[in-house]
């Protein structure tokens, strides 16, 4: 059943009629019928399109690995929640985009440059590992 409602990103332009599913119901689709989509942050039409799920559902539990210096944290959880657990231990970011209201998988998705704009090495030649939400067990390097 489809349910089109009015969604834009950053800058409200463009604005586009698509469905909005949860997250955990993106299963029943084909791969390539759905765009995810987290919070709405990316400029143009990033994460907009006729079918859409929602990464905001695939937030949860933030860890911090002080020995490590790593987080480990789902793709629809947002850096103002990463945040509230590295700060006071003493850390912070590498990158720091013009939001905090950005989810991690948007930012590792749109390769987001932050303001340190001379600095080499941007988000995607930053190591990260990913899992796979159809083989939990499974991560790789990327």
């Amino acid at each position: 059943m489809s349910n089109k409602t009015k969604h834009t990103n950053w800058g409200s332009y463009p604005l586009v009629q698509g469905d909005l599913i949860d997250f955990q119901d993106a299963s029943m689709f084909p791969a390539n019928a759905y765009i995810p989509r987290g919070n709405g942050r990316s400029y143009g039409d990033a994460s907009l399109g006729s079918t859409m799920f929602s990464m905001l559902t695939h937030a949860g539990e933030v860890s911090l690995n002080k020995e490590e210096a790593t987080v480990t944290c789902k793709a629809g959880t947002l850096l103002a929640e990463v945040l509230k657990v590295i700060f006071p231990e003493g850390f912070f970011l590498p990158l720091v985009p013009g939001t905090k209201y950005i989810t991690i998988g948007g930012a590792i998705g749109c390769d987001i440059h932050g303001k340190n704009h001379e600095a080499p090495s941007p988000t995607r030649e930053r190591p990260h590992d990913a899992g796979n939400r159809h083989r939990p067990s499974q991560k790789f390097r990327c």
